[in-house]
């Protein structure tokens, strides 16, 4: 009672469990590590960012990662890991001490990838979500290759020698004009598809033989060589950049990544939570060319075409 101002001493607890009496104008405890404490009017305990209140103590947060995994430019297996520590303070060496070191596909040919990493680049996305790609050595050398197509493979990058060009396996299902969907394998001259602006018209589709890896995503089927353009809200990408030039793509790409958001043909997007690799074999893929925006939906995901005036 009385006019104040008063001074307050905080005795126990935070936020509303704190017990206060008048006069001394301390709290309990009066700092904390990574925070401060507001002395106003009840003693709560603020974290720095990157920190969260446990008890009476500032805590790193736990900092979700999706880290991606390759061997001599193939793309794996992507794996998830937990990481002390803000954003800021983040660095490659910090999440490879957090992070699996290994090639998980076919982990009969690829042991021991734990010996080191080169090629490193880690950005940031949706506030707590570091993103970073890693190329794995073995025994101070580049993981060995796949096989048949593989990068560095006899052949295999960009679609030249035995590797060959890519695209789409024949089951890939591609949204017509109409809303329905036919295989590419069906597809013919003429054909009307739906496109990202407009409506496009078929103008060849390209049969490839090829040894190069395919890929599913979020745990699908694999229909996709991993240079085709998908694109997404950040612009167009591809699982793996550098086959993109060989397939005839006349965009600039990026590299697929974990967290992506590819654009759909009902209006929405579809979130990239794993992308999943299949050896290369040989077999047929499926690269459709259109006239109007150059664009076409594959399995529901808009995607780009080769460009028609390459084949004149």
């Amino acid at each position: 009672s009385g006019s104040g101002p008063w001074n307050w001493t905080c005795t126990t607890g935070t936020g509303s469990s704190v017990g206060c009496s008048a006069a001394l104008g301390i709290c309990s405890p009066s700092s904390v590590a990574n925070g401060n404490v507001n002395t106003y009017p009840d003693c709560s305990i603020n974290c720095n960012g990157g920190y969260t209140l446990s008890g009476s103590s500032c805590i790193p947060t736990t900092v979700t990662c999706d880290a991606s995994i390759e061997c001599d430019s193939d793309s794996y297996q992507y794996t998830t890991c937990n990481i002390p520590g803000t954003i800021s303070n983040i660095s490659i060496t910090s999440i490879l001490s957090y992070c699996s070191k290994q090639c998980p596909y076919d982990s009969s040919n690829y042991p021991g990838y734990n010996n080191g990493y080169s090629g490193s680049t880690l950005w940031v996305d949706h506030g707590l979500r570091a993103i970073f790609d890693v190329t794995y050595t073995y025994n101070g050398s580049s993981c060995p290759s796949s096989g048949g197509g593989g990068g560095g493979g006899g052949g295999g990058g960009g679609g030249g020698g035995g590797g060959g060009g890519g695209c789409f396996l024949p089951d890939t299902l591609i949204t017509l004009a109409d809303g329905s969907a036919k295989p590419v394998n069906s597809l013919v001259k003429n054909d009307i598809v739906k496109g990202q602006t407009t409506v496009n018209r078929v103008v060849d589709v390209k049969v490839i033989d090829t040894t190069q890896a395919v890929y599913g995503l979020n745990g699908g089927h694999a229909f996709v060589t991993g240079g085709h353009p998908f694109q997404t809200t950040r612009g167009w990408v591809a699982i793996d950049p550098s086959l993109t030039p060989g397939e005839g793509h006349k965009v600039s790409v990026k590299k697929m990544h974990i967290g992506d958001r590819i654009i759909t043909d009902k209006g929405d997007t579809l979130t990239v939570t794993s992308i999943d690799r299949n050896k290369g074999i040989e077999r047929k893929v499926y690269n459709p060319i259109m006239d109007g925006d150059h664009t076409y939906y594959a399995n529901g995901l808009l995607v780009h075409n080769k460009v028609a005036t390459q084949l004149q």
